[in-house]
């Protein structure tokens, strides 16, 4: 049973685990540069077990001590005392074979009804969880792996996705590609008990993930799994508190323990303005009293995780009016949790857009389509039928392709918490698209989506192996030429243009285009850059 000794552990606020040290001491932080003066103190305080951990953190700064008790070299190992005087919910983790090292309850969103939370590291990773489950990690300083993402999970797949180095990877010109991971899953389930760090005991329910290749036969029964991943939750409160899960060869088991527990629930309460409400499609808001409408923004939300139903393609539409001033992109986003995701969105594919993007986008579009069909006549004009014709095929194709321009190519909750560079400012003058049309509020809409099943191939409709390279403009909007026939084409090159999201043009080839068209393949791909990723490919 738990015992009542930890109360409702509250997380910490924007880039809230660095107040866990004042709280602890009292003091002030100071820069980053002083703390680095000094990391041969930090060394010499592991290696004296005679000093209490309290003494160990007296009258060092804030910062020191953040970053000797959450980035340790030595495995971070906490008395039950210890562990209960924490004022914020916290855990133990270790990847792989690197040292345990506690990580902090930094934000709680609702996703479902239910927590998901996420918990920061001293060297700023950013771990989302929910049920136990990992969602994401971001800012990973791992050698190949920068980030990894949940796709999909169910009875018996699981599914994610990570951010790697690419072969074009150097050190001073760095590359990145996203590699999809598929595993089949048996689960089954044991009781066990538990001995928390803060001395708790815990009965708990102990789900087993047996983790087997997705292409193999269902046939398992004498197959050794590729990994075990572990869940147990304590069978009064429904918590996960430990977790042990495989996130591939490169990163090993990601082991989870929990130190100090988070017992609230999921967030409800709104934070600003009027927040979000159903709505039956995007209708301009108007401001009836005569007051400047800049004074608010108008956020339309257009959701396609937001149904009960997996793989359901139809798009939830909500509307929120806030006040404009400072406005950030995060505090939308913390505020549309409130109405809890369905389904966990694929932060990748986060865009978003208004109407004066739109305008903008719709003459550039045009433009493009024009010199589609120049460049047709031209092909004509000079006898090459064949070429001409190409042109024609990628002019139809160009008007199909569900393209809608937008300000961000996938967007991360957690470091835009951390990073104001990674949180941008809602901006009236971006958003309104008609200074005639003074009455109507300034708006913008932001897209969650599910992860891609695979990736797209557009344009000419011919094999990938008909072509020497191909553009491929992957889900962050990151532009490549990959060659896929040639001495310089190779297997690891060529599995860029199996990236899930990926968009894969084929087309003309370069050495074909003419003089005045040299560019036309680069300037497609900056196209699919803003492929709409709410319209389903089919």
């Amino acid at each position: 049973m738990i015992k009542s000794t930890a109360q409702k552990k509250k997380p910490l606020n924007y880039s809230g685990f660095f107040v866990v040290c004042s709280t602890l001491l009292a003091t002030l932080f100071i820069p980053n540069s002083v703390a680095r003066t000094l990391p041969n103190d930090a060394e010499v305080l592991t290696t004296e077990p005679q000093k209490s951990w309290y003494d160990s953190l007296l009258g060092r700064t804030a910062r020191e001590s953040l970053d000797w008790l959450l980035n340790k070299h030595q495995d971070v190992e906490l008395t039950p005392a210890e562990a209960r005087a924490l004022p914020y919910a916290a855990q133990y983790m270790r990847m792989g074979e690197g040292a345990r090292n506690l990580v902090v309850l930094g934000e709680v969103d609702n996703v479902a009804g239910e927590p998901r939370l996420q918990w920061y590291s001293a060297t700023d990773e950013v771990i989302d969880t929910y049920q136990g489950r990992i969602l994401s990690i971001e800012n990973l300083k791992h050698a190949q792996v920068k980030a990894v993402w949940l796709a999909a999970v169910s009875a018996d797949q699981l599914v994610f996705d990570k951010r790697i180095t690419s072969p074009y990877h150097t050190e001073h010109v760095p590359h990145l590609m996203t590699m999809r991971e598929s595993y089949r899953v048996q689960r089954h389930q044991e009781s066990s008990s538990l001995t928390m760090p803060n001395g708790d005991q815990v009965t708990t329910r102990v789900v087993l993930e047996s983790l087997y290749p997705a292409t193999e036969p269902t046939d398992t029964a004498v197959k050794t799994p590729i990994a075990v991943n572990e869940f147990h939750y304590d069978v009064v409160s429904g918590r996960a508190v430990k977790t042990k899960q495989w996130l591939g060869t490169e990163l090993g088991y990601l082991e989870s323990l929990e130190v100090q527990p988070y017992l609230a629930s999921a967030p409800n309460n709104h934070s600003v303005a009027w927040g979000f409400e159903p709505a039956a499609g995007v209708v301009d808001l108007k401001r009836q009293d005569g007051g400047n409408p800049t004074d608010y923004l108008q956020i339309h939300v257009l959701c396609g995780v937001c149904s009960d139903e997996v793989n359901d393609p139809t798009q939830h539409h909500f509307s929120g009016l806030f006040y404009s001033h400072k406005m950030r992109l995060n505090t939308v986003v913390t505020e549309f949790h409130q109405q809890g995701f369905a389904q966990l969105p694929y932060e990748p594919l986060t865009r978003l857009h208004s109407p004066k993007l739109d305008q903008w986008f719709a003459g550039r579009k045009s433009g493009m389509l024009m010199r589609l069909r120049m460049l047709e006549q031209t092909y004509r004009s000079d006898g090459e039928e064949q070429l001409a014709a190409q042109a024609a095929e990628l002019a139809e194709a160009f008007l199909t392709w569900p393209l809608r321009a937008t300000y961000l190519h996938g967007w991360s909750l957690g470091t835009a918490r951390l990073y104001q560079s990674d949180n941008p400012m809602l901006s009236v003058a971006d958003a309104v698209a008609d200074v005639r049309t003074t009455a109507v509020i300034p708006r913008y809409e932001v897209s969650f989506q599910p992860a891609p099943p695979a990736a797209v191939h557009v344009g000419l409709a011919t094999p990938l192996a008909a072509h020497e390279l191909v553009y491929v403009t992957d889900v962050t909007g990151k532009i490549t030429r990959v060659p896929v026939q040639g001495y310089n084409s190779t297997p690891a090159l060529r599995t860029m243009t199996e990236q899930p999201g990926a968009i894969v043009l084929h087309s003309i080839a370069d050495k074909d285009l003419p003089k005045g068209f040299r560019d036309l393949n680069e300037q497609l791909a900056l196209f699919l850059q803003h492929w709409d990723w709410s319209v389903r490919p089919e």
